[in-house]
């Protein structure tokens, strides 16, 4: 019999929403002229233009990009319409972590857009005959296209399902929505455990090839993940929270260094780890 998980009391949803202007311009006129100039069809090729410098735009991809990463490094996959799924205790250190991302955007943006007359007058230069002054909003228009919203709201439940429909439908529609919402939890754990999976089975892999290069950072990003396994554990799983204290203590500890000094100790520590996986394996659907 499947396990049933009812977390409506120990988890939250949340959504991350980031709008910002690509500042990519399909050009017809310049897309005719180098199919005509080739005698191709006309939907074999498109000239699509990068209307700023890709200085302009990097400043705001990077703080986009940490914005979206943080928010995936606390929260777990739940729906395909973009929520996502958090403990009780990761609440507050999401909500503050995208406090700080949404500072950090507006900050980036003001300083683009203060900036923005002088990027445009490069792009006159730098597109040449393929400049085209209504390519480009207004600076009104352009703060417009910017926008950093996250959202948190309570878990869905089959209790909350509310209809007026015989009992008997009634009562089949809320076993279908507790089915669901099942799932959806045993797929947001098995993601958790697929995620430690790709990062042991990478360190595994260095530990056992004794010729293999090992890089500092292969460690730090299994720490880092071992650190937020406590706010990731959705269900409150024991097995995982006792995985987490082996990975404490067996991948906590190494030094690169000493991995690549030591070719006993990146050997005794290829066993622990390998046996860890195998510990791991099953566990939602590893």
């Amino acid at each position: 019999m499947t396990q049933q998980y009812d977390i409506s009391s120990s988890a939250m949803l949340a959504s991350l929403s980031i709008s910002k202007w690509e500042g990519h311009k399909l050009d017809k006129r310049a897309t005719a002229e180098v199919t005509d100039s080739h005698s191709a069809a006309s939907d074999a090729a498109r000239v699509n233009k990068l209307l700023m410098p890709k200085e302009w735009f990097a400043p705001i991809t990077t703080v986009v990009g940490a914005a979206r990463t943080t928010f995936a490094n606390y929260t777990l996959p739940w729906r395909d319409n973009g929520d996502r799924i958090m403990t009780s205790l990761a609440v507050m250190k999401v909500m503050d972590a995208m406090r700080g991302c949404e500072i950090n955007f507006w900050d980036v943006v003001n300083a683009q857009m203060a900036v923005y007359a002088v990027a445009r007058e490069q792009a006159r230069v730098r597109l040449n005959t393929l400049y085209r002054e209504e390519d480009y909003p207004e600076l009104d228009q352009l703060r417009a296209r910017y926008r950093f919203s996250f959202d948190i709201l309570p878990v869905p439940t089959a209790g909350d399902f509310r209809a007026a429909m015989p009992g008997d439908l009634l009562a089949e529609t809320k076993i279908s929505i507790t089915q669901k919402s099942n799932q959806l939890v045993i797929d947001a754990m098995g993601a958790v455990v697929a995620d430690i999976n790709e990062k042991l089975g990478h360190l595994h892999s260095k530990l056992d090839d004794p010729v293999a290069k090992f890089k500092a950072s292969t460690i730090t990003g299994l720490t880092a993940l071992i650190d937020r396994l406590p706010l990731l554990n959705l269900t409150g799983d024991l097995n995982l929270e006792n995985i987490r204290k082996e990975l404490h203590q067996v991948v906590g500890p190494i030094k690169a260094d000493d991995l690549r000094e030591d070719a006993a100790y990146r050997k005794e520590k290829a066993k622990e780890v390998a046996a860890i996986m195998r510990q791991m394996k099953g566990m939602y659907g590893a």
